[in-house]
């Protein structure tokens, strides 16, 4: 169950007695106007699962935090194994189609206003957690860092030496904890943990 709270005095600000939507929420981040709460998580089959909330809407309405609604133009975030926000309204996301010859996975966008599907485009190699560079680059961080472009799937630029794990959704099965690294996509710049210290990778404007 996803909860709002007050950060300075710890009140909840979304008490409510429904039954919450049987999600196990992971990696929950806010949109830069704070308009929106994604979480990229997973439901019990087991399957990936994205959620995106309206907060100005849950903090009226908290069985609101019980409904995915916000991402029904695209299979209701089944299969969704990463989200970033990106300009505006928009949601990027990674999904997999898993079949018995391998998964394939795929680099998409999202308008959470006109609730639809507005790009995606088959990815060169299999992606994990996104950073929105910018309207044509993301960077995947699954095994090192890598800057993708967001309209052909493939990767332009690779930063092999640092090493980012091999976690691709929230289900993770018999892997070690990923290396440390943080990102600060509003000044186009990541940090990853190395044995020496800290790399911080600052990406030139276009």
């Amino acid at each position: 169950m996803v909860e709002l709270e007050d950060a300075a005095t710890g009140e909840r600000l979304t008490k409510r007695d429904n039954t919450p939507t049987d999600i196990f929420h992971s990696r929950l981040q806010f949109s830069p106007d704070g308009r929106y709460l994604a979480s990229a998580g997973w439901i019990w089959h087991p399957v990936d699962a994205a959620s995106v909330f309206d907060v100005p809407r849950a903090l009226e309405e908290p069985a609101s935090l019980d409904s995915a609604a916000l991402m029904e133009g695209v299979e209701g975030g089944i299969f969704l194994t990463s989200v970033a926000f990106g300009a505006r309204d928009t949601l990027v996301f990674v999904r997999v189609d898993e079949s018995r010859d391998g998964d394939t996975f795929y680099l998409g966008t999202y308008s959470l206003t006109e609730r639809k599907l507005l790009s995606e485009v088959e990815l060169e190699e299999p992606a994990g957690p996104l950073m929105v560079v910018d309207a044509e680059h993301v960077v995947d961080f699954f095994g090192h860092p890598k800057l993708v472009s967001r309209a052909t799937g493939r990767v332009v630029q690779r930063w092999e030496d640092l090493d980012t794990g091999k976690v691709l959704a929230s289900i993770r099965h018999h892997l070690p904890p990923p290396p440390h690294f943080a990102l600060d996509a509003a000044n186009r710049r990541f940090a990853v943990g190395t044995a020496s210290g800290i790399e911080v990778i600052t990406l030139a404007a276009q």
